[in-house]
């Protein structure tokens, strides 16, 4: 499948916001380096196997292992680049439909297959998870997803999203 779990934060209202979907091979907590607790949460989106160590060893590791160090400094550097995306996103400003299809754009880049010149995002999506993606409520995805099929740009069908053309998503959430 290659989509483990997400990494979310609730609200003040305990209403959940996922922050990332990360895949294989990734790390989870890489911030738990600080002596602060956890800023974030965890769940499983599909099967998955976590890998835990003692921070403390690992610390010791990293002093030892240069490609380690600089390999969780990517990790950290990325998820901050995406963060920077997703403030500019956050904005008031940017209709549901535009932000939810940038969302929809990049997990069909990231975790999309293609078929037939289309690209079918490989995960079981709910309205509910989108709607924690984007920070927004079920019926305000729920429009927001008829709006991009009735413009012919994706298909959503028993949690399984297809992108019609990846250019032409793209081309919509750009516009202004």
């Amino acid at each position: 499948m290659g989509v483990s779990v997400s990494l979310y934060k609730l609200n003040e209202s305990g209403h959940k916001r996922v922050i990332f979907i990360l895949g294989v091979g990734k790390m989870l907590n890489d911030v738990i380096i600080q002596d602060l607790p956890s800023s974030i949460n965890c769940e499983i989106f599909e099967e998955a196997q976590i890998l835990s160590y003692d921070k403390y060893a690992f610390l010791n590791v990293m002093e030892n292992d240069f490609m380690l160090s600089k390999n969780i400094i990517c990790s950290l550097a990325m998820k901050v680049r995406r963060m920077y995306r997703q403030l500019k996103n956050a904005n008031g400003v940017i209709r549901m439909e535009k932000k939810l299809a940038a969302k929809l754009w990049k997990l069909s880049r990231d975790y999309g297959i293609p078929c037939d010149n289309e690209t079918v995002i490989n995960m079981n999506i709910s309205i509910t998870y989108l709607a924690d993606l984007l920070g927004s409520k079920r019926e305000t995805i729920s429009r927001a997803l008829k709006i991009l099929s009735n413009e012919n740009l994706i298909e959503y069908e028993n949690k399984k999203i297809k992108v019609i053309s990846q250019e032409k998503l793209s081309e919509f959430f750009r516009a202004p």
